[in-house]
């Protein structure tokens, strides 16, 4: 096994391990198209204003956290630390990266470093039959 080899499969360990980080966040797969993530409805913990989900797109290794911020408005945000890509925790309304302490705002705005950039966000839109994540 080379050094790459190695690398990628120890990233995906450590992906699949740190998706339980987030206690009492429901996993939903979400299936992945060239420019978009699709979640099938009905999601119950998206019902209710506040309710929230993981999204895990098993092909590409993206987790995405989606949150009802209104009655008719939803927004998404990439789990992925903006440092070194590690899987960061929701911690009530904030998010920290377990790997080297970046900590982001509910909006994914930096908090506190080494993170220089906020975690990526993505529009959301809900048809009568799924959510669907803009990737683009």
């Amino acid at each position: 096994m080379n050094r790459r080899d190695f690398l990628s499969t120890g990233a995906g360990a450590a992906a699949t391990i740190l998706s339980g980080c987030a206690p009492g966040i429901p996993l939903i797969y979400g299936l992945e198209t060239e420019s978009s993530i699709r979640v099938r409805k009905p999601v119950a913990e998206l019902d209710a204003v506040g309710g929230a989900i993981r999204v895990d797109v098993e092909e590409t290794g993206k987790i995405i956290l989606v949150r009802r911020t209104s009655v008719d408005s939803y927004s998404a945000i990439s789990l992925e630390c903006a440092h070194l890509g590690c899987t960061v925790r929701v911690e009530g309304p904030q998010f920290r990266c377990p790997c080297h302490g970046s900590a982001y705002d509910a909006d994914g705005s930096v908090l506190r470093g080494p993170a220089d950039r906020p975690l990526r966000t993505f529009p959301v839109r809900a048809t009568e039959s799924e959510f669907i994540i803009d990737l683009r």
